[in-house]
């Protein structure tokens, strides 16, 4: 059955005309090769372009010199078709015929095909040098079996094979996130061929089945169209796949060399010194780098004194204008902007100002780092090399907080720099004077993160470079004998021994007086010191207890005193001594008693109402000892409880009832309550007891005792 003589429209016509060859297109579809398919004539190209198109997607062996020949010939001829189209009308004899729309489509892929085949002969042209260098890498990587001078090798050349390395790892990851990035857009380029092919071949059955002059002139049209766009697809996958070659063989060559790098300082890493030739060299070369930022930042400061005139001027004609009623349209903006840029500007040499000074900081430590490393490499003294070390590491560790505040700023500036940009295109068509002042803040913006930037990538090559100076020492370490190592362990202990003793727990104030004037001196109380202050205190104690026995045994013996009495002269001299060692202490560790002053505040009267008793008591048995009314051995009534005084001490004194009872009476009871001493001026003391008898007797006997 014919479906073309329906009656229907010509849109059925053609989609009828389709289903019925639908058998045809799918074997056809079957037998085109998946990423190229021939490309039938194109109307207006000569015999020999239409062939070009056909066969430029072929698969065929890759042979650069021919493919840019090939290239250049395909060049040449879509640009004299670029040519001929655009001086061409529509409709005109011998062109190719499309509509208003799809011609400028048509222009403009065109224009992106002469764009494909010019990328593609640059690629192409690199392809003999990249093959070369892949070649020479390669042999100079299999060839090298060493360094023609003997051991050791300067740390010089070992810095120099180190930086060119890092050059090489950096190529080396770009290359490789270049290919994969390249190799991730293959198959979108494939499969968006596909579907240009699919689309070119479904345009082409439209013209067979046109019925009318009209759809077959609309058919072709769409067909031109549908045509170029699959051989600008073809081109950007067969542009895509070059350079994909490409950057296999710059990757491959890449990592040749990074390999022949990585063994060299493998080998040079095994011995190395560091000559004093050498390390005057190094500082010779900081040298003149920090004249040169000298002279850098003498420039920035005289840049910095031309923007202050300029703020000044600009704020002054501001000040002028606002002052003489309201200015012309616009006036005070370009006066406000002008201001601005001067005030930018001047932020900026001042921010360079202080880049400068930190570069120049950076190259006077480089310096005595360098002196640092001497030390580590050829120094004998353990104790040497392990200050070298933490010296190195200490300034290593400093580097991450700058880098911290560097990425900080250059994060605010780019957010400066973005809202300056949508500032400036807001102004297209305005006043070119303020658009000028505005551009003028933008390019200080840009000086500023040139400047950022510039301090960063100093940062980034010193600090790999110094994290090699402790990797290569630590290497030494591991190969050094194990004495030496065993050495240089002690020595780190000492290190730490010391650092410990003298780590400081707390600063006291102390004012002392100089040529008349008082002066606040700062006194650290470190670990040692305590440790020092505590075995004073111990030995001086001992030394205390003893003399308060040996004064305790004399007073006895020439002053025939009892032991009771004895015994609390011995406890209050052994008191004094500690108090006199107490204070010696705070001399010896630099605490002055001055320190103590907070205890007369707000805290002395928490401490008071917390010991007011102890306090008390205190007082109470110095009054006790002083007034000398209650003594060991007395006998006395006190709160109730009669007994002996055996024991008079700082708080509390001991009460012995007759029933051998002790009871401990706190000091300040003697002094607040009523005391009765039996034995206060003659031991002979009168006690009454009563004796209940039966009440026929009416005698009661008083028997007295002493």
């Amino acid at each position: 059955m014919d479906f073309r003589k329906l009656p229907t429209t010509s849109l059925f016509r053609r989609l009828a005309a389709c289903l019925a060859k639908a058998p045809l297109i799918l074997c056809l579809c079957l037998a085109i090769p998946r990423a190229y398919a021939e490309v039938p004539a194109l109307p207006g190209l000569s015999a020999e372009l239409n062939g070009k198109a056909r066969e430029e997607t072929a698969p065929k062996e890759f042979d650069p010199e021919k493919e840019q020949s090939e290239l250049q010939k395909k060049l040449e001829e879509t640009r004299t078709l670029y040519e001929r189209f655009s001086a061409g009308a529509p409709g005109e004899a011998g062109e190719i015929l499309l509509g208003p729309e799809d011609r400028g489509q048509y222009q403009r892929l065109l224009e992106r095909l002469i764009y494909l085949y010019q990328v593609q002969l640059e690629v192409i042209g690199d392809f003999p040098e990249a093959a070369q260098a892949l070649e020479t890498a390669t042999a100079l990587d299999r060839d090298w079996t060493g360094f023609e001078e003997p051991p050791p090798y300067s740390v010089l050349m070992l810095d120099d094979l180190r930086g060119v390395a890092e050059a090489a790892r950096g190529k080396v990851g770009a290359y490789e996130s270049g290919l994969a990035q390249l190799q991730s857009e293959i198959p979108s380029l494939q499969s968006e061929e596909e579907r240009d092919e699919a689309a070119k071949r479904l345009a082409a059955e439209a013209v067979e089945q046109a019925a009318t002059p009209e759809e077959k002139a609309g058919a072709k049209g769409r067909l031109e169209l549908a045509e170029m766009r699959a051989r600008v697809s073809g081109n950007r996958l067969a542009w895509t796949t070059i350079d994909t070659q490409l950057t296999k063989l710059r990757l491959e060559a890449a990592r040749a060399e990074a390999s022949l790098l990585d063994r060299k300082i493998a080998a040079a890493n095994k011995q190395i010194a560091l000559s004093e030739k050498d390390l005057a060299t190094v500082k010779n070369n900081l040298e003149q780098a920090q004249e040169k930022l000298e002279r850098e930042q003498q420039a920035a400061e005289s840049e910095n004194d031309r923007w202050v005139r300029e703020r000044n001027l600009a704020r002054r004609a501001l000040e002028k204008a606002e002052a003489g009623g309201s200015p012309a349209p616009g006036e005070a903006e370009i006066l406000k902007a002008r201001l601005r840029a001067a005030e930018t500007w001047l932020q900026t040499f001042q921010f360079r100002t202080y880049v400068l000074q930190t570069s120049i900081a950076i190259q006077k430590r480089l310096a005595d780092l360098w002196e640092q490393r001497y030390v580590l490499l050829n120094s004998q003294d353990p104790e040497a090399r392990n200050k070298a070390f933490a010296e190195i590491q200490s300034s290593l560790d400093r580097m991450p907080s700058l880098e911290s505040y560097l990425y900080g700023e250059l994060d605010l500036l780019r957010a400066d720099a973005l809202k300056q940009t949508a500032k400036i295109d807001t102004l297209v068509g305005g006043s070119k004077e303020r658009r000028k002042f505005e551009q003028s803040i933008l390019d200080a913006y840009r000086a500023k993160r040139e400047d950022i930037e510039r301090l960063q990538l100093s940062l980034h090559r010193y600090g790999p470079a110094i994290r090699n100076w402790l990797r290569d020492y630590e290497s030494l370490r591991k190969g050094r004998a194990l004495k030496e190592n065993l050495r240089e362990g002690l020595a780190e202990a000492a290190e730490l021994g010391r650092a410990l003793w003298q780590f400081e727990l707390l600063t006291v104030d102390d004012t002392v007086e100089i040529d008349g004037k008082p002066v606040t001196v700062t006194h650290g109380v470190t670990f040692g010191k305590s440790i020092g202050a505590l075995c004073l205190f111990l030995l001086g104690f001992w030394f205390s207890a003893a003399f308060s026995r040996r004064m305790q045994r004399v007073i006895q013996r020439r002053y025939e005193i009892d032991e009771p009495q004895a015994n609390v002269f011995r406890r209050w001299i052994l008191a004094g001594c500690v108090l006199l060692l107490l204070l010696a202490i705070l001399n010896y560790v630099r605490i002055p008693v001055t320190a103590f002053a907070f205890l007369g505040g707000a805290l002395a009267i928490g401490i008071g109402f917390g010991t007011q008793t102890l306090l008390k008591n205190l007082i109470s048995g110095v009054m006790v000892l002083l007034e000398h009314k209650i003594k060991v051995g007395d006998i006395v009534e006190v709160d109730g409880i009669v007994g002996k005084v055996t024991e008079v001490d700082i708080r509390s004194s001991t009460v012995r009832g007759f029933d051998g009872v002790e009871t401990m009476v706190p000091n300040a009871t003697f002094l607040e309550q009523k005391v009765t001493n039996w034995t206060y001026t003659t031991p002979r003391v009168r006690r009454s007891v009563r004796v209940g008898v039966a009440y026929e007797l009416q005698r009661v006997d008083r028997v007295p005792t002493e």
